[in-house]
């Protein structure tokens, strides 16, 4: 792949397997000011997610919400010094005032080459 966007590199982006992959994100459909992204740089900094756990750059969940239709964010880490990446964060409808986001821990170089589980964490608003 080489010359495949010259100078972009992800943990997965340009890579043999799976060039287009991404952290993916969720929008919380109770509440569309919440959002949950897997991404493997602080989404504040810019600066690479590097794991203690790992010594590598991990992709990790991260919540972030805005009050003023998406003009800033705050942003929390839900998952910190991963020992693998965290990806693919899904939300579904639950019970007011509470949301659940449930993703995969693993190793998920490609759709036919996967490592993972799901796990889930309680948000409470």
């Amino acid at each position: 792949m080489a010359g495949f966007l010259p100078g972009i590199r992800g943990d997965y982006f340009g890579t043999t397997d799976q060039p287009d992959y991404t952290g993916l994100a969720a929008v919380d459909p109770a509440n569309p000011d919440v959002v949950f992204i897997s991404t493997s740089s602080d989404p504040v900094t810019n600066a690479p997610l590097i794991s203690n756990a790992s010594g590598k750059r991990q992709n990790e969940i991260h919540m972030g919400k805005t009050g003023n239709d998406g003009r800033s964010w705050t942003w929390v880490a839900l998952t910190k010094n991963s020992a693998t990446d965290s990806l693919r964060p899904i939300v579904p409808r639950w019970t007011a005032g509470k949301s659940v986001v449930l993703w995969m821990p693993g190793n998920y170089p490609g759709f036919y080459t996967s490592s993972t589980k799901s796990v889930g964490q309680v948000i409470v608003h």
